[in-house]
């Protein structure tokens, strides 16, 4: 014998097993505003050069109307900018050095 086959269409069904948070905010313009203000009091100290100003600053402003769940964001920007700020008073104190303080200082910037 032979056998014979049909085309029958075939129907796919997916399922999503994505689940989003019901809890989500909406990044404003004025919170990043508020981060952009507290950034530019490190630049304006010398604890962070204008390059980085900048670059955090492009990043905060690319988050505006983004969506995020605030209980899963494990650093927010006002703790890191006050890391930093930690980071230079140890710096200040020579409790560490010019090249630890840049290298956690680049970390935690990257971190924004």
């Amino acid at each position: 014998g032979y056998y014979r086959y049909y085309n029958r269409p075939v129907v796919v069904t997916t399922q999503s097993t994505t689940t989003y948070p019901a809890n989500l905010v909406t990044i404003t313009a004025e919170s990043v505003a508020e981060d952009i203000v507290a950034l530019n009091r490190l630049m304006t100290r010398g604890v962070i050069s204008e390059k980085d100003f900048e670059r955090a600053k492009k990043t905060l402003l690319n988050r505006i109307g983004m969506s995020m769940n605030p209980d899963a964001q494990e650093a927010t920007t006002e703790y890191l900018i006050g890391q930093i700020e930690t980071l230079h008073q140890m710096h200040s104190r020579q409790l560490i050095t010019d090249r630890e303080f840049k290298k956690q200082k680049n970390k935690l910037l990257a971190m924004i």
